[in-house]
């Protein structure tokens, strides 16, 4: 059967504790014609009151400074086809931390806000092959991701990212029926360098798996998602070792969400997403909610 064509369909930013949550954000299963380009800007609100301290759920105000937290994420992600199976892609965030303060927090002229550049990402995405059946077809596809961090302190409840450069893997399948119905499968492993901001916080590496369901034509775009991520090693903010080396945690969560995403014209579309952490270590309970506008142009 022939190859499905894939949407361009937005990626979004994630917002976690001290986190860089993307599992669901720079590889999909899709894949497009040679030379095609396309362009998103999103804005994702995420915000949380409670945290996992370890493994156990408190209120945030339990740390006597803050509220609630929210972030404020302005995105622009960027994807083109070098090849039938072979495309490039860039992330850039920019975030604004907001801590809504305790009377604690104002007397203690706690610090409040934050925002930069967080981790610029720049990747590869490639099909290792594609099995093609009478109704349906199955791709093997592969990903390499670097992260670079921008100019952001990384140790402290609001800070952007773990400040560290990553290398992630990833690998999966995806697969597809003539309908329009599909399923990918992924899984990942991230290297991180020892942060030397502000001391050597020895941030620790993450194995991470995703699995999406959904529907997909030529004008419209639909799923729902879970992913699972988890640190390697590390600490916890309860161990009496911790001595506020916020990026040193092992951060630990698992979230649902899902996206929609609808063609406006052949070169704009709109998309909607949505995620909710439903349990965690070390990490926000956080709900987020995006809006992307997506561009697509055919370049060759």
């Amino acid at each position: 059967m022939k190859t499905f064509k894939s949407l361009m369909i937005a990626s979004f930013a994630l917002f976690g504790f001290n986190a860089t949550l993307h599992a669901q954000g720079f590889v999909d299963g899709f894949f497009s014609e040679q030379g095609a380009l396309s362009v998103t800007a999103s804005y994702t609100r995420g915000s949380f009151d409670e945290f996992y301290v370890g493994s156990n759920k408190v209120d945030l105000t339990a740390t006597g400074d803050y509220e609630e937290i929210t972030q404020d994420i302005y995105d622009i992600y960027a994807k083109y086809e070098i090849a039938p199976d072979l495309v490039a892609f860039l992330n850039v965030p920019i975030i604004v931390a907001n801590g809504d303060l305790t009377q604690q927090g104002r007397t203690n002229n706690v610090k409040d806000d934050d925002s930069g550049v967080q981790d610029i990402s720049v990747g590869l995405k490639y099909r290792i092959h594609e099995f093609e059946f009478e109704t349906s077809d199955l791709s093997i596809i592969s990903a390499a991701t670097l992260g670079l961090p921008g100019d952001y302190e990384p140790n402290g409840i609001l800070s952007l990212g773990t400040g560290a450069v990553s290398a992630e893997f990833t690998a999966g399948v995806h697969f597809g029926t003539e309908q329009g119905f599909f399923t990918t499968a992924l899984g990942s492993y991230t290297f991180k360098d020892d942060s030397q901001r502000n001391g050597d916080f020895n941030v620790p590496d993450a194995f991470s798996t995703s699995l999406k369901v959904g529907y997909a034509n030529s004008i419209l775009y639909v799923d729902a998602w879970v992913d699972h991520v988890n640190s390697v090693r590390g600490i916890d903010i309860s161990d009496t070792d911790f001595g506020g080396r916020f990026p040193a945690t092992e951060v630990e969560y698992t979230r649902i969400g899902g996206t929609v995403y609808g063609k406006a014209t052949d070169n704009f579309g709109v998309s909607l997403g949505f995620g909710t952490i439903l349990d965690g270590r070390n990490v926000g309970k956080a709900t987020t909610v995006s809006i992307g506008l997506t561009y697509d142009v055919q370049l060759l």
